[in-house]
């Protein structure tokens, strides 16, 4: 699952699904075919938040996932929820300083671990 977060392989992922019709918004489109197509008890990783509105709803789809597909404690769920928050704090202190950044995940990969992912 480490390729996911490789911003390389992601683009040419999303180029060999067809996404790639003028390289904008890529990342954004294919995390969000990801989630709709992938589901946890089959693909072994779950897919929390997602573009536009649904990136508000990864504080309640973790929980909510990773205790339906992987019975994860909520210890290991508050490890994801904070992993979460702290991701999005350094990438938007990142972009309020003026830095260039490709893509702010709003998408949270994670495994039946705990294990988590995200897209760079």
């Amino acid at each position: 699952m480490w390729r996911l977060s490789d911003p390389l392989w992601f683009q040419a992922f999303g180029c060999v699904l067809g996404f790639d019709w003028h390289s904008s918004e890529v990342t954004t489109v294919v995390s969000g075919v990801l989630k709709q197509a992938i589901r946890g008890d089959a693909h072994g990783i779950c897919i929390a938040g997602g573009k536009g509105k649904k990136s508000t709803t990864t504080k309640s789809d973790i929980p909510e996932l990773a205790e339906k597909y992987y019975k994860l404690s909520s210890i290991k769920s508050n490890d994801l929820l904070y992993a979460s928050r702290m991701a999005a704090k350094v990438d938007n202190a990142t972009f309020q300083d003026g830095y260039s950044l490709y893509f702010i995940p709003s998408c949270n990969f994670f495994d039946q671990y705990g294990d988590w992912y995200e897209l760079q």
